[in-house]
This record gives C-alpha cells, sequence and structure tokens, in this order.
C-alpha cells in the first residue's frame, strides 16, 4: 500500500511575495491619500487668502472712490472723508487691517489670513486733477505649526480715483 500525499495551500515564497505586493499596494495607498489630503489644504489656504485679498481690495477701492476726500496720515494709515461728512480710517492693527468708522473699528480680514504689509500713497503722475490713491496688501495664512501646506503670501496692488473730490 502506497500512501499519496495531496499538495495543497501555498509555499513559503508565495506567500512572502503576496505580503510584499499586498504591502506595497498598502503603503502607495497611503501615500497617494496623504498627498491628496495635501494639496485639499494647500487649496483652501490659497483661495482663502484670494477671496479675502479681492474683498479688501474692493472695500478700500470703493471707500476711496465714493468719497469727497483722501488723506494718507502714513503708510499705514487711510482717512477717508464721506459725501455726509463722516470720516473713516483704514489702518494697520498689528495682523489686522481695521477700518473704523464712528468710533467703532472693524477688521476686513479674518482668521486664519494675517496682513503682513499694507502700503498707502498719493499717485504720482495723475494727468487730472482728481486725487488718486494707490495701495497694496500683502497676506499670508496664519501658520503656527510651520506646515509647508499652510504656508501661502499674496500682494494685491491697486490704485483708486475719488469720482465726487472737493
Amino acid at each position: 500500500m502506497s500512501i499519496k500525499f495531496q499538495k495543497s495551500g501555498f509555499t513559503l515564497i508565495e506567500t512572502l511575495l503576496y505580503i510584499a505586493i499586498s504591502a506595497t499596494v498598502l503603503l502607495s495607498t497611503v501615500y497617494f491619500i496623504n498627498i491628496l489630503l495635501s494639496a485639499r489644504v494647500k487649496n483652501q489656504m490659497v483661495t482663502e487668502v484670494e477671496d479675502q485679498g479681492a474683498r479688501m481690495m474692493t472695500i478700500i477701492a470703493d471707500e476711496i472712490r465714493t468719497g469727497s476726500h483722501v488723506t494718507v496720515l502714513s503708510p499705514t494709515s487711510l482717512s477717508i472723508q464721506s459725501l455726509s461728512g463722516a470720516t473713516s480710517l483704514i489702518t494697520l492693527n498689528g495682523t489686522d487691517l481695521d477700518s473704523i468708522q464712528n468710533g467703532v473699528s472693524q477688521p476686513l480680514n479674518a482668521a486664519p489670513v494675517e496682513v503682513n504689509a499694507v502700503y498707502f500713497g498719493e499717485k504720482e503722475g495723475s494727468s487730472n486733477s482728481y486725487q488718486s490713491i494707490e495701495f497694496g496688501i500683502t497676506l499670508t495664512t496664519a501658520n503656527p505649526g510651520g506646515r509647508q501646506e499652510f504656508s501661502y503670501q499674496r500682494t494685491f496692488l491697486d490704485a483708486a480715483t475719488l469720482r465726487n473730490h472737493l
């Protein structure tokens, strides 16, 4: 009588090869998901800076255009007198750009966006008699952890001319 053994199961090499391929696929998937999440966070930071910067520039330009007189108090402060005689002040306060109207201060930016630099100045070489103001704002994202995907900075530049001047 002879006994026949049936071969069943996997050999050691087949099992090790399966584990190596599975680990490679799993690690690649985790790495790819990490890249996607970092890109999403970076895009959110870029969008936040771009949106707030565009909104701030529009607000400042509209204030200047509808004012009756504008005074550049310093490179970081601007005083705008409206047609009704009310005065508003736009000034840098730490990492916020504040609009002060009737004694009430309201920041033009919101977290996580910070204002790094502001510039207000009389526009040189204006050919007409209307008052022209040029202004710029540099915005960055607050990045307390120093992570690369949270870092973004952009400088916005514009100029506006008073429509109604004295």
